[in-house]
């Protein structure tokens, strides 16, 4: 009745065979649920009766917990399509510690993208990592860069968050958080107290309001029966995170704000190839401590080394800290071009970094080492990704090459050779 009031015509005879026809393919095969269950693969859950398994908390990998193992669930639409209670457990085995955490997540419309979120999790983070809200962690040439991060914060933090889109383009996250972090492996804030007296500390409560944003102009969008997916724009994709804590607010003891901007788009040029462009940057209070402010994404270190997209290649990690900076991140790839063998498809590419900064109070910070960013840092490289397919996992070369204020004109300390790991599913 409700198609008949929008239809100009009736259906005839054949129309309604074939309507009937789909229909009972559909049954028969079950579409709807394999697309259902397809849908919530690719959104990194495997449906098991009324929960999911979430499959990125079954195993992960970074320089300072070593390899992680654990498993999290959350209840999916079966027992409700207007909230999900999830938690997860986890142990890092370099560490030696356990991580947990749980959340409840309201959404009062569930093909809308509103949700209203409470979390709680004793964790790690990063120290002086960053991180923008909507972009999850994926297999890829960026993720590489964790195999390289070894300082991390333990951290208990709870919280709440509204996320919500306004118009087709604008996606917001709103919150507040309660956070302590603790660093137990050297690091100390000279903390001031009064003239001539320094207070050394490891551990930092903050409470204060979180806020996010991605703008994608004209971004599409599918409307799914629990969720809006996007289909992606032509134009770039903006994202802003921020957040500021003040003493007393939720019990927190630190003053500080702290802002980061991420612009980021693939033009695809044909004939030539794809053009990956990524300009990054933030700035934060001077005087906060370290887990506040920006450690450079540097991936030159001893073990695998590994080529890793939107990172620093002959910056050694941990090498550069900063209150403020902007980096530029550009990659191209000129496809497979003529050659598309079984197993050789090379891929050639050129990519190029570059980045500058400051840090205003160096003598804040105790126990860990690192150098000013304030001359500008810059390196350029060539890449062949693919010389050899094996089914999911292509293996390359690349080499990269360190120019500038911070080049040493020492050919082995300037020049990075690296492999290159590239994974198509």
């Amino acid at each position: 009745a409700f198609w008949d009031s929008l239809r100009v015509d009736t259906l005839d005879l054949r129309e309604r065979t074939t309507y009937q026809v789909i229909d009972s393919i559909g049954e028969a095969e079950k579409l709807d649920a394999k697309v259902k269950w397809l849908g919530a693969l690719g959104n990194g859950r495997l449906p098991l009766g009324p929960v999911d398994l979430l499959l990125d908390k079954l195993i992960w990998y970074d320089g300072y917990q070593g390899f992680r193992l654990g498993a999290g669930l959350a209840t999916n639409d079966k027992v409700s399509r207007y909230f999900r209670v999830g938690g997860y457990g986890a142990y890092g085995f370099n560490d030696a510690a356990w991580k947990y955490g749980g959340f409840l997540e309201l959404t009062p419309w569930p093909a809308r993208d509103l949700a209203v979120k409470g979390y709680y999790e004793n964790d790690v983070a990063e120290s002086g990592g960053v991180a923008f809200p909507g972009l999850s962690r994926s297999l890829g040439p960026e993720s590489y860069r964790w195999f390289y991060v070894d300082r991390m914060d333990r951290i208990e933090r709870w919280g709440a968050e509204l996320a919500f889109r306004t118009g087709g383009s604008l996606k917001w996250w709103l919150g507040a958080e309660r956070a302590l972090r603790i660093n137990d492996i050297g690091y100390r804030y000279a903390e001031p107290v009064e003239e001539g007296v320094v207070r050394y500390r490891n551990d930092f409560l903050t409470g204060g309001l979180t806020g996010g944003v991605r703008f994608a102009f004209r971004e599409r969008l599918a409307r799914l029966p629990d969720r809006e997916v996007s289909l992606g724009t032509r134009w770039p994709v903006l994202y802003v995170q921020g957040m500021v804590a003040r003493q007393g607010f939720l019990d927190g003891e630190l003053d500080l704000w702290r802002v980061n901007v991420m612009l980021e788009k693939t033009f695809h040029i044909r004939l030539v190839g794809d053009l990956s462009v990524r300009a990054v940057g933030g700035a934060a209070q001077d005087d906060a401590p370290y887990p506040f402010l920006f450690n450079l994404r540097g991936t030159n270190a001893s073990g695998l080394p590994l080529a890793t997209a939107n990172a620093f290649e002959t910056m050694d990690p941990n090498a550069f800290l900063a209150d403020r900076y902007a980096a530029l991140h550009v990659r191209h790839s000129f496809g497979t071009l003529l050659v598309k063998g079984k197993r050789f498809r090379p891929r050639p590419g050129l990519a190029f970094n570059a980045g500058i900064g400051g840090l205003a109070r160096p003598e804040l910070h105790d126990g860990f080492t690192f150098s000013a960013f304030d001359r500008g840092y810059y390196e350029a490289g060539v890449l062949v990704d693919d010389l050899l397919k094996l089914g999911f996992t292509g293996l390359g070369v690349g080499a990269f090459h360190r120019f500038g204020p911070y080049a040493t004109g020492d050919l082995d300390q300037d020049l990075a050779v690296k492999l290159a790991l590239s994974l198509s599913f």
